[in-house]
């Protein structure tokens, strides 16, 4: 009797960590598809991409960004998602200006800059931009051969 009830209780238990770590980004995956849809018209592509999230919380004068340090593959795979005009930023091949300023309302953007990995049409990872520059550094070396 106990053989069974082991092997039912580990089933379930692997099943349900299973489960969990598909979920881990989950909620913040719908409400950016959601938004990618209403907003821009478009999805989240399968292949990595990142997103750099610049609502326009901050003073819009005193934020520019220059991505002329970027390797060429990696700007090639983020996308910069902003409510400041484009003159806020320079250099960039996905500069995308949201004019409905939906960005500020996401919840898990908090009127901070954030970077947004994806992979699969899923959110990978959601994490505070601190360094613009040191962070695009480390995205740079990740996506070196």
């Amino acid at each position: 009797m106990k053989k069974p009830f082991i092997s039912i209780f580990f089933l379930f238990s692997v099943l349900t960590i299973g489960c969990n770590n598909n979920t881990k980004w989950h909620n913040e995956s719908q409400v950016f598809k959601t938004y990618l849809e209403a907003a821009f018209h478009t999805k989240i592509p399968q292949n990595r991409h990142y997103y750099f999230l610049v609502p326009g919380s901050q003073c819009g004068g005193c934020n520019f960004y220059d991505g002329k340090t970027l390797d060429s593959a990696l700007n090639e795979n983020l996308t910069i998602i902003s409510t400041f005009p484009p003159t806020n930023f320079s250099n960039f091949k996905h500069l995308w200006e949201d004019t409905s300023k939906q960005l500020v309302n996401l919840a898990f953007v908090n009127f901070t800059n954030k970077l947004l990995v994806t992979n699969n049409g899923e959110v990978q990872s959601v994490s505070m931009v601190y360094n613009f520059y040191r962070q695009l550094d480390s995205l740079n070396a990740q996506n070196k051969p």
